[in-house]
């Protein structure tokens, strides 16, 4: 995944954190043990928030405990 993008008008609802949750869950239930997106340093705390962690360039959320982060 590259990022979760929201249009301005639409903004602040949490129509991201929906759109983010639906990516991970459907991640989980395809079986993906990893996900990585390259955030800016203006969206990093919503994705932390999801519990992205910083890997050395992308964000990542590991799925499956397969992955060490750092």
């Amino acid at each position: 995944m590259t990022n979760v993008y929201v249009e301005p008008a639409y903004r602040n609802d949490g129509l991201g954190g929906r759109l983010l949750d639906l990516a991970i869950e459907t991640s989980r239930t395809e079986g993906f043990s990893l996900v990585m997106l390259w955030p800016n340093d203006r969206s990093t705390s919503f994705y932390e928030r999801a519990g992205f962690e910083r890997g050395r360039d992308p964000l990542v959320l590991d799925l499956g405990g397969h992955w060490r982060v750092g």
